[in-house]
Protein backbone atom coordinates (compact mmCIF):
# COMPACT_ATOMS: atom_id res chain seq x y z
CA UNK A 1 0.00 0.00 0.00
CA UNK A 2 2.68 2.30 0.83
CA UNK A 3 4.54 1.73 -2.26
CA UNK A 4 1.36 2.68 -4.19
CA UNK A 5 1.11 5.96 -2.18
CA UNK A 6 4.48 6.50 -3.08
CA UNK A 7 3.97 6.15 -6.85
CA UNK A 8 1.11 8.34 -6.76
CA UNK A 9 2.53 10.95 -4.75
CA UNK A 10 5.65 10.80 -7.29
CA UNK A 11 3.15 10.86 -10.14
CA UNK A 12 1.66 14.12 -8.74
CA UNK A 13 5.01 15.61 -8.45
CA UNK A 14 5.84 15.17 -11.97
CA UNK A 15 2.76 16.54 -13.16
CA UNK A 16 2.62 19.49 -10.86
CA UNK A 17 6.46 20.20 -12.08
CA UNK A 18 5.39 19.88 -15.64
CA UNK A 19 2.07 21.95 -15.03
CA UNK A 20 4.11 24.84 -13.63
CA UNK A 21 6.88 24.96 -16.67
CA UNK A 22 3.74 24.62 -19.10
CA UNK A 23 2.19 27.89 -16.89
CA UNK A 24 4.97 30.03 -16.43
CA UNK A 25 5.88 29.49 -20.20
CA UNK A 26 2.57 30.63 -21.62
CA UNK A 27 3.62 34.43 -21.59
CA UNK A 28 6.95 33.36 -23.27
CA UNK A 29 5.17 31.57 -25.71
CA UNK A 30 2.89 34.27 -26.73
CA UNK A 31 5.61 37.20 -26.98
CA UNK A 32 7.45 34.41 -29.28
CA UNK A 33 4.90 34.28 -31.39
CA UNK A 34 4.67 38.31 -32.07
CA UNK A 35 5.46 39.94 -35.69
CA UNK A 36 7.22 43.11 -35.56
CA UNK A 37 5.67 43.57 -31.78
CA UNK A 38 2.71 42.84 -32.64
CA UNK A 39 -0.06 39.86 -32.25
CA UNK A 40 -1.06 38.95 -35.26
CA UNK A 41 -4.02 36.06 -34.20
CA UNK A 42 -7.24 36.26 -32.73
CA UNK A 43 -7.47 35.47 -29.37
CA UNK A 44 -10.68 34.31 -29.69
CA UNK A 45 -9.48 32.07 -32.50
CA UNK A 46 -6.77 30.49 -30.56
CA UNK A 47 -9.37 30.60 -26.89
CA UNK A 48 -11.55 28.40 -28.95
CA UNK A 49 -8.99 25.74 -30.36
CA UNK A 50 -7.64 25.18 -26.55
CA UNK A 51 -10.97 24.97 -25.84
CA UNK A 52 -11.91 22.71 -28.62
CA UNK A 53 -8.91 20.39 -27.75
CA UNK A 54 -9.74 20.05 -24.43
CA UNK A 55 -13.61 19.02 -25.22
CA UNK A 56 -12.70 16.39 -27.63
CA UNK A 57 -10.16 14.94 -25.53
CA UNK A 58 -12.67 14.75 -22.55
CA UNK A 59 -15.28 13.30 -24.87
CA UNK A 60 -12.93 10.83 -26.33
CA UNK A 61 -12.16 9.84 -22.41
CA UNK A 62 -15.54 9.51 -22.16
CA UNK A 63 -16.50 7.57 -24.49
CA UNK A 64 -14.12 5.04 -23.57
CA UNK A 65 -14.43 4.58 -20.24
CA UNK A 66 -18.17 4.21 -20.39
CA UNK A 67 -17.40 1.74 -23.20
CA UNK A 68 -15.72 -0.59 -20.80
CA UNK A 69 -18.16 0.08 -17.87
CA UNK A 70 -21.26 -0.39 -19.85
CA UNK A 71 -22.53 2.58 -18.55
CA UNK A 72 -24.91 5.56 -20.35
CA UNK A 73 -22.83 7.95 -21.45
CA UNK A 74 -23.89 11.29 -20.17
CA UNK A 75 -26.70 11.65 -17.06
CA UNK A 76 -29.65 13.05 -17.14
CA UNK A 77 -29.08 16.64 -15.43
CA UNK A 78 -31.93 19.56 -14.72
CA UNK A 79 -31.08 22.87 -17.40
CA UNK A 80 -30.27 24.74 -14.26
CA UNK A 81 -27.51 22.83 -12.93
CA UNK A 82 -26.08 22.67 -16.32
CA UNK A 83 -26.48 26.05 -16.75
CA UNK A 84 -24.42 27.01 -13.21
CA UNK A 85 -21.35 25.89 -15.22
CA UNK A 86 -21.76 28.68 -18.02
CA UNK A 87 -20.85 31.16 -14.74
CA UNK A 88 -17.03 29.84 -14.86
CA UNK A 89 -16.94 29.04 -18.19
CA UNK A 90 -17.78 32.98 -19.20
CA UNK A 91 -15.48 33.92 -16.87
CA UNK A 92 -12.12 31.79 -18.32
CA UNK A 93 -13.64 32.88 -21.38
CA UNK A 94 -13.07 36.79 -20.69
CA UNK A 95 -9.98 36.23 -18.65
CA UNK A 96 -8.00 34.09 -21.46
CA UNK A 97 -8.90 36.67 -23.82
CA UNK A 98 -7.62 39.62 -21.61
CA UNK A 99 -4.37 37.49 -20.58
CA UNK A 100 -3.48 37.52 -24.87
CA UNK A 101 -4.24 41.46 -24.75
CA UNK A 102 -1.98 42.33 -21.65
CA UNK A 103 1.32 40.56 -23.40
CA UNK A 104 0.76 43.91 -25.08
CA UNK A 105 1.04 46.34 -22.40
CA UNK A 106 3.82 44.96 -20.10
CA UNK A 107 6.80 42.24 -20.37
CA UNK A 108 6.23 38.57 -19.62
CA UNK A 109 7.90 38.32 -16.10
CA UNK A 110 6.01 41.60 -14.68
CA UNK A 111 2.73 39.59 -16.42
CA UNK A 112 3.47 36.96 -14.24
CA UNK A 113 4.48 38.64 -11.06
CA UNK A 114 1.29 41.07 -11.24
CA UNK A 115 -0.63 37.69 -11.72
CA UNK A 116 0.33 36.85 -8.31
CA UNK A 117 -2.31 38.96 -6.79
CA UNK A 118 -4.94 36.19 -8.32
CA UNK A 119 -3.97 34.57 -4.82
CA UNK A 120 -5.11 37.28 -3.01
CA UNK A 121 -8.54 37.27 -4.46
CA UNK A 122 -8.68 33.19 -4.43
CA UNK A 123 -7.57 33.63 -0.52
CA UNK A 124 -10.65 36.20 -0.05
CA UNK A 125 -12.90 34.26 -2.28
CA UNK A 126 -11.93 30.95 -0.87
CA UNK A 127 -13.33 32.11 2.47
CA UNK A 128 -16.52 33.51 1.19
CA UNK A 129 -17.30 30.62 -0.68
CA UNK A 130 -16.29 27.60 0.41
CA UNK A 131 -16.29 28.91 3.98
CA UNK A 132 -12.82 28.23 4.62
CA UNK A 133 -10.88 30.51 7.48
CA UNK A 134 -7.55 31.35 6.44
CA UNK A 135 -4.52 31.32 9.93
CA UNK A 136 -2.43 34.26 10.64
CA UNK A 137 0.48 33.37 8.55
CA UNK A 138 -1.64 32.59 5.57
CA UNK A 139 -2.73 36.60 5.77
CA UNK A 140 0.39 37.94 6.66
CA UNK A 141 2.09 35.81 3.42
CA UNK A 142 -1.07 37.47 1.28
CA UNK A 143 0.26 40.89 2.76
CA UNK A 144 3.94 40.29 1.74
CA UNK A 145 2.50 39.18 -1.79
CA UNK A 146 0.52 42.00 -2.43
CA UNK A 147 3.67 44.21 -1.15
CA UNK A 148 6.02 42.52 -3.48
CA UNK A 149 3.14 42.78 -6.19
CA UNK A 150 3.26 46.70 -5.26
CA UNK A 151 6.59 46.50 -5.63
CA UNK A 152 6.89 45.11 -9.11
CA UNK A 153 4.54 47.65 -9.99
CA UNK A 154 6.21 50.58 -9.48
CA UNK A 155 9.16 49.01 -11.22
CA UNK A 156 7.08 48.68 -14.11
CA UNK A 157 5.37 51.53 -14.60
CA UNK A 158 8.16 53.87 -14.15
CA UNK A 159 9.85 52.37 -16.88
CA UNK A 160 8.81 54.47 -19.78
CA UNK A 161 10.63 51.68 -22.99
CA UNK A 162 7.96 49.95 -24.04
CA UNK A 163 10.72 46.61 -25.02
CA UNK A 164 10.48 43.24 -23.95
CA UNK A 165 13.84 43.06 -22.79
CA UNK A 166 12.98 46.00 -20.12
CA UNK A 167 10.81 45.70 -16.88
CA UNK A 168 7.33 47.97 -18.14
CA UNK A 169 3.67 48.06 -17.84
CA UNK A 170 1.12 50.12 -19.00
CA UNK A 171 -1.77 52.04 -16.42
CA UNK A 172 -4.26 49.94 -18.85
CA UNK A 173 -2.30 46.94 -19.02
CA UNK A 174 -2.27 47.39 -14.15
CA UNK A 175 -6.12 48.07 -14.50
CA UNK A 176 -6.70 45.34 -16.75
CA UNK A 177 -4.68 43.21 -14.40
CA UNK A 178 -6.88 43.99 -11.51
CA UNK A 179 -10.06 43.01 -13.14
CA UNK A 180 -8.53 39.58 -14.75
CA UNK A 181 -7.36 38.80 -10.89
CA UNK A 182 -10.92 39.51 -9.39
CA UNK A 183 -12.08 37.12 -12.27
CA UNK A 184 -9.78 34.57 -11.92
CA UNK A 185 -10.18 34.14 -8.18
CA UNK A 186 -14.13 33.85 -8.53
CA UNK A 187 -13.80 31.49 -11.50
CA UNK A 188 -10.99 29.29 -9.65
CA UNK A 189 -13.17 29.33 -6.72
CA UNK A 190 -16.51 28.69 -7.90
CA UNK A 191 -15.44 25.91 -10.20
CA UNK A 192 -14.04 23.86 -7.10
CA UNK A 193 -17.53 24.66 -5.28
CA UNK A 194 -19.27 23.33 -8.23
CA UNK A 195 -17.25 20.35 -9.17
CA UNK A 196 -17.32 19.07 -5.04
CA UNK A 197 -20.46 19.69 -4.55
CA UNK A 198 -22.44 17.83 -7.72
CA UNK A 199 -21.20 14.42 -6.94
CA UNK A 200 -23.06 13.30 -9.33
CA UNK A 201 -21.30 14.03 -12.24
CA UNK A 202 -18.06 12.54 -12.98
CA UNK A 203 -14.90 15.05 -13.41
CA UNK A 204 -14.84 14.39 -17.78
CA UNK A 205 -19.16 15.17 -17.19
CA UNK A 206 -18.19 18.66 -15.72
CA UNK A 207 -15.37 19.28 -18.43
CA UNK A 208 -17.55 18.36 -21.04
CA UNK A 209 -20.32 20.91 -19.60
CA UNK A 210 -17.43 23.99 -19.17
CA UNK A 211 -16.13 23.53 -22.33
CA UNK A 212 -18.98 23.34 -23.72
CA UNK A 213 -19.99 26.77 -22.70
CA UNK A 214 -16.42 27.54 -22.99
CA UNK A 215 -16.61 27.45 -26.80
CA UNK A 216 -19.91 29.29 -27.39
CA UNK A 217 -18.84 32.08 -25.60
CA UNK A 218 -15.77 32.15 -27.67
CA UNK A 219 -17.22 31.34 -30.77
CA UNK A 220 -19.06 34.52 -30.02
CA UNK A 221 -16.31 36.70 -29.26
CA UNK A 222 -14.28 35.36 -32.15
CA UNK A 223 -17.23 36.36 -34.78
CA UNK A 224 -17.93 40.07 -33.00
CA UNK A 225 -13.90 40.41 -33.27
CA UNK A 226 -13.82 39.69 -36.97
CA UNK A 227 -16.80 41.58 -38.16
CA UNK A 228 -15.40 44.54 -36.16
CA UNK A 229 -12.28 44.55 -37.69
CA UNK A 230 -14.16 44.24 -41.06
CA UNK A 231 -15.35 47.10 -40.69
CA UNK A 232 -11.94 49.09 -39.65
CA UNK A 233 -10.17 47.50 -42.36
CA UNK A 234 -13.43 48.19 -44.85
CA UNK A 235 -12.78 45.09 -46.41
CA UNK A 236 -15.33 41.91 -47.43
CA UNK A 237 -12.85 39.16 -47.71
CA UNK A 238 -14.87 36.00 -45.40
CA UNK A 239 -13.53 35.19 -41.82
CA UNK A 240 -10.03 33.36 -41.46
CA UNK A 241 -10.27 31.57 -38.33
CA UNK A 242 -6.37 30.58 -38.54
CA UNK A 243 -4.88 33.88 -39.64
CA UNK A 244 -1.57 34.45 -38.10
CA UNK A 245 -0.79 30.84 -36.38
CA UNK A 246 2.34 29.70 -36.80
CA UNK A 247 3.58 26.92 -35.10
CA UNK A 248 4.32 28.42 -31.94
CA UNK A 249 0.63 29.63 -31.58
CA UNK A 250 -0.01 25.76 -32.23
CA UNK A 251 2.71 24.79 -29.22
CA UNK A 252 0.42 27.70 -27.21
CA UNK A 253 -3.01 25.72 -27.58
CA UNK A 254 -1.52 22.48 -27.27
CA UNK A 255 0.12 23.37 -23.87
CA UNK A 256 -3.03 25.73 -22.77
CA UNK A 257 -5.30 22.31 -23.26
CA UNK A 258 -2.68 20.45 -20.83
CA UNK A 259 -2.74 23.37 -18.54
CA UNK A 260 -6.56 23.16 -18.60
CA UNK A 261 -7.20 19.56 -18.23
CA UNK A 262 -4.52 19.23 -15.19
CA UNK A 263 -5.67 22.52 -13.43
CA UNK A 264 -9.48 20.69 -13.04
CA UNK A 265 -8.12 17.21 -12.21
CA UNK A 266 -6.10 19.74 -9.24
CA UNK A 267 -9.52 21.75 -8.34
CA UNK A 268 -11.78 18.35 -8.32
CA UNK A 269 -9.33 16.15 -6.21
CA UNK A 270 -6.93 18.76 -4.67
CA UNK A 271 -7.70 22.29 -4.06
CA UNK A 272 -7.61 25.91 -5.25
CA UNK A 273 -4.64 26.18 -3.04
CA UNK A 274 -2.44 23.57 -4.89
CA UNK A 275 -3.44 25.72 -8.19
CA UNK A 276 -2.46 28.87 -6.53
CA UNK A 277 0.66 27.14 -5.59
CA UNK A 278 1.48 26.45 -9.55
CA UNK A 279 0.65 30.04 -10.30
CA UNK A 280 3.12 31.56 -7.72
CA UNK A 281 5.80 29.55 -8.82
CA UNK A 282 5.58 30.63 -12.76
CA UNK A 283 7.15 33.75 -12.00
CA UNK A 284 10.59 31.84 -11.68
CA UNK A 285 9.93 30.16 -14.98
CA UNK A 286 8.71 33.50 -16.89
CA UNK A 287 11.29 35.43 -15.59
CA UNK A 288 14.28 33.18 -16.41
CA UNK A 289 12.88 32.50 -20.19
CA UNK A 290 12.69 36.05 -20.61
CA UNK A 291 16.12 36.27 -19.85
CA UNK A 292 17.25 33.42 -21.61
CA UNK A 293 15.10 34.35 -24.91
CA UNK A 294 14.27 38.24 -24.78
CA UNK A 295 17.63 39.44 -22.92
CA UNK A 296 15.26 40.79 -19.79
CA UNK A 297 17.61 43.43 -17.89
CA UNK A 298 16.29 43.03 -14.17
CA UNK A 299 16.19 45.23 -12.23
CA UNK A 300 16.96 45.49 -8.19
CA UNK A 301 13.36 47.06 -6.97
CA UNK A 302 11.87 44.07 -9.32
CA UNK A 303 14.37 41.43 -7.84
CA UNK A 304 13.40 42.11 -4.28
CA UNK A 305 9.75 41.92 -4.94
CA UNK A 306 10.18 38.66 -6.53
CA UNK A 307 11.92 37.70 -3.90
CA UNK A 308 8.84 38.75 -1.48
CA UNK A 309 6.28 36.53 -3.77
CA UNK A 310 8.25 33.42 -3.38
CA UNK A 311 8.79 33.97 0.61
CA UNK A 312 5.06 34.38 0.80
CA UNK A 313 4.65 31.57 -1.52
CA UNK A 314 6.49 29.42 0.36
CA UNK A 315 5.18 30.39 4.12
CA UNK A 316 1.54 30.11 2.70
CA UNK A 317 2.16 26.82 1.23
CA UNK A 318 3.94 25.13 4.25
CA UNK A 319 1.04 26.74 6.76
CA UNK A 320 -1.73 25.37 3.86
CA UNK A 321 0.33 21.77 4.44
CA UNK A 322 0.70 22.00 8.82
CA UNK A 323 -3.14 22.77 8.68
CA UNK A 324 -3.96 19.85 6.35
CA UNK A 325 -1.40 17.25 8.47
CA UNK A 326 -3.18 18.88 11.69
CA UNK A 327 -6.89 18.17 9.93
CA UNK A 328 -5.66 14.48 8.99
CA UNK A 329 -4.22 13.30 12.56
CA UNK A 330 -7.55 14.99 14.12
CA UNK A 331 -9.70 13.18 11.89
CA UNK A 332 -7.39 9.86 12.75
CA UNK A 333 -7.92 10.54 16.15
CA UNK A 334 -11.66 10.85 16.48
CA UNK A 335 -11.90 7.66 13.92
Amino acid sequence: MSVVRTWKSILWTIVLVGQTLMYGTYSVLVNLSKVDGNIIFDSSSMVLMTELFKLIICMVSLTASQFKQDKGWFPSISLSTAMLYAIPAFCYALNNNLSIFMQSQMDPATYMVLGNFKILTTGLLYQVIMKRKLGYIQWFSLALLTLGGGMSSVTALSTEIQSISEIHCTWLGLITMSLYCIVSGFAGVFTEYQFKTRTALSLLHQNILLYSFGIVFNFVLWVWQNIQHRKESKTTQPFHMFDGYTSVVWLIVFTQSLVGLVMSTIVKYKSNMTRVFIISSAPVITTFFSCLFFQLRLQPLFVLAGSFVVIATVMYNMDCSLSTRKLKRTYETTV
